[in-house]
């Protein structure tokens, strides 16, 4: 299909919250596309208003705009030519449960209100967001389109489920969205590409978060961002299920590394690193725990809607991963903990049971205290434990290069000793220095193979696992045979 139009997402795709500002390359970029001929707009979860507080709908003459998150679309003149309020039921019930649960409701748009003061949560989320603060007042039963409440990290917001038409989202820790369920970006843009008379999907979109799944999906091309979100990345997990299906009794050990530290941002504190490790401290790991167990429940409503039972675990489940403190060169690192035993008996009771495993990294030390550990060391320790046949570890790069310059050079299997000889010979560094050691700490343990992929591959497990070749980089023991030889 030929592309007409781009459509954008605001924060952390057409902004930059790190450096709170629009690169200038991107700017670069869309002026070339208008002047290809492209229809070029806004998908934002932001009201028009909030757009305009921060200034991006200043710096192009757009082609149109989509405000919170499809509720209204605006023509190139920012005129409205569609909008879904909320129903007076719907306001009637949020604003009577915000009272209840004294709870701060903010609306945003044409009619801007908070229902209480800013408190420290809500302070943070107008301060990440670049908002303005609105007056202070009650509902006065005018027409609202974007609705948002305010509290503490962690707070369980159950009281507002069951609004009939109304779905609750969450774009931080301290902050949640109530939005129709009768509306999203893709349903948003349906209408803009309907006014400018185009195919309905003949479009081009960028995102990077949860609700920006229907426009990717909707989208001719979609494309998620490097920062996106994980869950928007289903063709691992369908490899895996099918595996699954056919035999296999494949676990899954999930990280959450960018996810942990763009909530830890959104919840006002600055991620800490030493020696390329996480600083992780009290509440830090409070923010790593909540984080990990989201994407990992999401992970089994993902597998489980593709017909296969899973169950999410943790660590600390079952006594799975009994940890102790890690250190950085000697230097303490807070709640980051290092494997020192695995209890697999939980993992062999849920294979049993024909239950497919997600593993969230989470241990807890002899004192019973909670400590995040890195995901690939948590499977290298799972896969010695359970004798896997298999370990696959999933990058953002195709495999192991003798060259990390020339994509020419990637290695389609190694023997243990190639890859020690390598890493002797300077030609590892970086992050691939860690993973390698581990895989070759798993095949001396017992794993019969290990593959390192590019998890944006589509099919990667598939293709690597399924072809002569491959499509990654798998070790193997020195006396194991090797099922593709580059020689040959």
């Amino acid at each position: 299909m030929e592309i007409k139009a781009v459509f954008f997402d605001i924060d952390g795709t057409f902004f930059d919250h790190h450096s709170n500002q629009v690169l200038p390359e991107t700017m670069d970029a869309i002026r070339q596309l208008k002047a290809n001929g492209y229809k070029v707009a806004l998908c934002s979860g932001r009201a028009k208003e909030m757009a305009e507080q921060l200034g991006v709908l200043q710096l192009f003459p757009w082609d149109g705009y989509v405000g919170g998150a499809g509720v209204s679309v605006y023509d190139e003149q920012m005129n409205i030519i569609f909008e879904d309020i909320f129903t007076a039921a719907q306001c009637e019930r949020i604003f009577a449960l915000g009272k209840e649960y004294d709870i701060c409701i903010n609306s945003h748009g044409k009619y801007e209100f908070m229902t209480k003061p800013l408190n420290a949560y809500s302070k943070a989320a107008f301060d990440q967001f670049h908002c303005q603060v609105p007056i202070v007042r009650e509902w006065d039963h005018e027409p609202l389109v974007a609705l948002s409440a305010y509290e503490k990290p962690g707070f369980d917001w159950h009281m507002f489920d069951g609004i009939e038409g109304i779905e609750v989202q969450h774009p931080s820790l301290t902050c949640v969205d109530f939005m129709k369920t009768s509306v999203n970006k893709a349903r948003g843009i349906a209408h803009l590409m309907k006014y400018w008379q185009l195919p309905a999907h003949a479009y081009l979109a960028f995102g990077d978060s949860m609700n920006d799944l229907q426009m990717i999906q909707e989208a001719g091309i979609g494309v998620v961002m490097g920062n996106g979100h994980e869950e928007l990345k289903k063709h691992v997990i369908q490899d895996v299920t099918l595996l699954k299906l056919v035999g296999f009794k494949p676990i899954i050990v999930h990280g959450g590394g960018k996810e942990i530290s763009k909530w830890v941002a959104k919840a006002g504190m600055e991620p800490e690193f030493i020696n390329g490790l996480r600083k992780t401290d009290a509440p830090t790991m409070e923010i790593a725990e909540m984080v990990l167990n989201r994407v990992n429940k999401s992970l089994v409503s993902m597998v489980q809607e593709l017909g296969v039972q899973a169950v999410g675990i943790s660590g600390k489940d079952g006594g799975l991963l009994k940890v102790e403190k890690k250190l950085s060169d000697g230097q303490d690192i807070g709640y980051v903990g290092e494997v020192k035993e695995v209890n697999p008996k939980i993992l062999y009771d849920l294979l049993e049971k024909d239950f497919l495993p997600i593993i969230c990294p989470i241990g807890l030390d002899d004192n019973y205290d909670t400590y995040n550990i890195n995901a690939d060391d948590a499977a290298c320790a799972i896969a010695r434990a359970v004798s896997a046949e298999k370990l696959a570890f999933l990058t953002d790069i195709e495999g192991v290069y003798k060259d990390p310059e020339d994509p020419s050079t990637l290695i389609s299997e190694l023997t243990v000793s190639d890859a020690e000889k390598l890493i002797t010979d300077g030609y590892i560094g970086g992050g691939m220095l860690p993973k390698l050691n581990n895989c070759i700490d798993a095949i001396e343990n017992g794993v019969s193979r290990v593959h390192i992929l590019d998890g944006r591959i589509a099919h990667c497990l598939l293709l690597e696992i399924f072809t002569n070749r491959g499509i990654g980089t798998a070790i193997l023991g020195d006396e194991e045979h090797r099922f593709y030889n580059e020689n040959k």
